[in-house]
């Protein structure tokens, strides 16, 4: 048998030094735990704070806004797939916005294209009303012009008819070269 022997205070002060080597071990682990915690948050929350952003940047009409993330990991795939979604909305609203601009100009210019004829019919009955009917030759030429510009309304009004079949999609167009 061997038997040693320390004195318990010795062992005791060794023990406190033990306890507080731990203590102190212990808190710079947490510390760098919560330190490396919060860079690898920081890391995920930035690229989302910045596709939020985007995101309503292109709620308020700004179309044109897209994330920077250069990484592929999700969050990547999540901006690239942000991005490809804000460049196709971005194309459709600029398409729309063309089709508005192409459809207000239609409407003006079907608008004068049916005032005229209806003028023009207008014209001539009133002329036959107040008078021209009893002259042979003044009324038969006016009706004649009459019926033409009716027949400029009549293909008018079928082009309308058409063009709203192809809207609606219930005729479709064939174009042929």
């Amino acid at each position: 048998f061997l038997r040693l022997a320390m004195p318990m205070q010795s062992v005791n002060k060794t023990m406190a030094g033990l306890r507080t080597l731990i203590l102190i071990g212990g808190l710079v682990i947490l510390l760098l735990t919560v330190f490396v915690t919060w860079l690898m948050a920081r890391g995920l929350s930035n690229p989302l704070r910045r596709i939020i952003r985007a995101a309503h940047a292109i709620e308020e009409g700004d179309y044109s806004t897209r994330v920077k993330y250069s990484g592929s990991d999700e969050i990547g795939q999540l901006a690239e797939a942000f991005n490809q979604m804000s460049e196709k909305i971005e194309h459709d609203v600029r398409r729309m916005r063309t089709l508005e601009r192409m459809r207000t100009e239609f409407i003006g210019n079907t608008s004068h294209e049916l005032k005229t004829p209806i003028a023009s019919i207008k014209g001539y009955l009133e002329t036959l009303l107040a008078g021209g009917l009893e002259d042979s030759k003044v009324n038969r030429k006016f009706l004649e012009r009459a019926r033409h510009n009716a027949d400029r309304l009549q293909l008018l009004v079928q082009d309308l008819i058409q063009i709203s079949r192809i809207e609606s999609g219930e005729m479709r167009m064939s174009i042929r070269f």
